[in-house]
């Protein structure tokens, strides 16, 4: 007689695979009906933007064949980020707009097409999962999206590429849609619309081409909550001074760039602890500091909350860099400094 595992032992073995091992899960779900629904719950728990037309469809046309796979699904990110026919994106569009409706404990949701082309009529209808991160990188399609939004009460992670509030009556979005926020990514439109009334604490304000000044009478009592804020992009952003004044309680800021007076800035945000200086987000720009050192000693001189500054110091592409970091020396020590690579996790912190 041959030996068998019993059944509560398989979801442990599994359990030892990491998610991104697609093709040994792949292999285990077509061993047999035990190990195939075991295999299924870890491997259609996430899918997380796989670059490949192809992956992307036989993934949807999964869920919406099997019901049961799609209840599986607790996070699913996809980005048209590759060359695509008109044709072709209107069928993987189509595709996701069914697959949506078999993922009923979706938790997170990150979409973007070609170009950044309107999708929200398509895929966002009667969508039957209550997200609580939620990620929009298309463009023009503010009505449908805020529709959308009205119906999900337990957000409290949204990214957003851009808000343009020209299509309603109002400057911002009414605080009876997603007041659960506590993180906010997007350019100025998404954070004029969403920031004013919530008490936000992370933001990520990237800036757009032709933004305008940030406007310290609608923002300012919502910048005040803030404890965590990343400034900058690709473009040139605002200067700092024009929202210091009102960052009494930021703990965490990351600047991408260095801007006119913006290291004056530092002293005048009271609560303070971390500071990162990055590039931005375009090859061939460096940070305009010459000595590294002297500005993180100076920082610290000022800024009495101030316990670790974090300076690019070499640029690899668009995204990456390597960091120094300094942290606050102890009486008359010598400053401490790490060396921080690129891929580091401590860049994380």
């Amino acid at each position: 007689m041959t030996p068998r595992l019993p059944v509560e032992l398989y979801r442990h073995i599994i359990d030892h695979f990491n998610s991104d091992d697609r093709r040994t899960l792949q292999a285990l779900s077509l061993t047999s009906t035990t190990w195939s629904i075991e295999a299924e719950r870890v491997l259609y728990k996430h899918f997380d933007n796989y670059p490949s037309a192809t992956t992307q469809q036989l993934f949807l046309q999964r869920v919406i064949a099997c019901p049961r796979v799609g209840s599986l699904v607790e996070t699913f990110k996809i980005s048209m980020n590759y060359p695509i026919k008109p044709l072709e994106s209107a069928a993987l569009i189509a595709l996701v707009s069914q697959a949506l409706m078999n993922m009923p404990n979706l938790r997170s949701f990150a979409f973007r097409t070609t170009g950044g082309q309107p999708a929200a009529r398509s895929i966002l209808s009667a969508c039957p999962f209550q997200l609580e991160e939620f990620n929009w990188g298309c463009h023009g399609d503010e009505k449908d999206l805020l529709a959308f939004l009205e119906t999900q009460h337990s957000l409290r992670v949204v990214t957003i590429d851009s808000w343009d509030a020209s299509r309603f009556g109002w400057d911002s979005v009414p605080l009876s849609v997603t007041p659960e926020i506590v993180s906010l990514s997007g350019r100025y439109g998404t954070i004029a619309a969403f920031l004013p009334g919530r008490r936000i604490s992370q933001v990520d304000w990237v800036p757009d081409l032709d933004d305008p000044e940030p406007d310290g009478e609608l923002l300012g009592s919502a910048l005040r909550h803030l404890q965590t804020l990343s400034f900058g992009g690709y473009f040139m952003r605002p200067d700092l001074s024009s929202i210091a004044e009102y960052l009494a309680d930021l703990r965490y800021l990351e600047l991408r760039g260095i801007q006119a007076d913006d290291l004056d800035c530092i002293p005048r945000i009271p609560r303070l602890e971390t500071l990162k200086i990055s590039m931005q987000w375009v090859q061939d720009i460096p940070i305009p500091v010459s000595n590294h050192k002297e500005v993180a000693l100076k920082l610290f001189k000022q800024c009495s909350n101030l316990t670790k500054i974090t300076i690019a110091s070499k640029k690899h592409n668009h995204w990456s860099s390597d960091y120094k970091q300094w942290s606050r020396p102890s009486n008359n020590d010598p400053i401490p400094c790490t060396d921080i690579p690129f891929d580091s996790p401590t860049l994380r912190d």
